[in-house]
């Protein structure tokens, strides 16, 4: 059955694993904002959000470490979405490489421009000018809506990647970790009635393995979301490398001509 230690231990093993991934991946560079070809708006896109995912990183492990746990589930939850978002974006970068150079960029594009607020203003814009567009997204959207994915769509696409590569996997580990940080986020009753009042000492979090404190229960989702870091890593590989077969193939279409 399992208990505390074998969480605690456990986690202390995923934690390890995304340190040593961190290590070896140095500080975030800057990124320059350029969207004049598909490859390029690809990178703008794919550097930036890596380096987010980093500094979240970074500042998630930060927290836990200082066991500041009614904060870190908050950092962490910004890093599992932003993981997804780059599960996301190389999901729809595989489809668009099939079809021609204007669809990558415009992808990268619509990625570039995700604004919850913007796509709120623009259901009834009263002036569209006022709305900060940058001018690659003036240039796609004109006065349309942009798309905007929700963050469990993202996650769901983390979830999507794993089985792909791991056929083994007979859940959703992204999806069924993320709920927990959330409720950890939210004015719920596990951040307030557990985590503040003697019911958090008393009552155990009932798991498939056996009855566990709240705080092992919040350490194992954290440490399991922090350790796909080298997910990530991977994810912006494979896009680098897309990004790469697609200059190959733009290259040798203008040397043709």
């Amino acid at each position: 059955m399992t208990n505390d230690s074998d969480l605690l231990a456990e986690a202390a093993r995923w934690l390890e694993t995304g340190d040593s991934v961190r290590r070896d991946l140095g500080g975030p560079g800057p990124v320059s904002y350029q969207t004049s070809t598909a490859s390029h708006a690809v990178l703008t896109w794919t550097n930036a959000a890596f380096n987010r995912s980093v500094m979240l990183y970074d500042e998630a492990r930060s927290l836990v470490d200082s066991r500041k746990l009614f904060v870190a589930p908050i950092v962490v939850r910004a890093f599992l979405e932003n993981v997804g978002m780059l599960a996301l974006f190389l999901e729809e970068l595989q489809v668009a490489v099939d079809s021609e150079e204007g669809r990558v960029r415009e992808l990268a594009v619509t990625f570039l421009n995700h604004s919850f607020w913007k796509n709120r203003e623009f259901k009834n814009p009263v002036a569209p000018d006022d709305i900060f567009l940058t001018p690659a997204a003036r240039e796609k959207y004109g006065t349309k809506r942009p798309k905007v994915p929700q963050p469990t769509q993202m996650v769901a696409a983390l979830d999507r990647l794993l089985r792909r590569n791991v056929p083994s996997l007979s859940t959703d580990l992204a999806v069924g970790f993320y709920g927990p940080l959330s409720e950890w986020t939210h004015p719920s009753q596990t951040s307030i009635t557990y985590a503040f009042t003697a019911l958090g000492e008393i009552i155990p979090v009932p798991t498939s393995g056996g009855p566990v404190q709240h705080a092992s229960s919040l350490m194992h989702s954290m440490a399991w979301c922090l350790a796909q870091i080298g997910v990530a890593t991977v994810i912006r590989q494979l896009i680098l490398d897309l990004t790469t077969d697609l200059s190959s193939t733009a290259d040798a279409a203008g040397s043709s001509h």
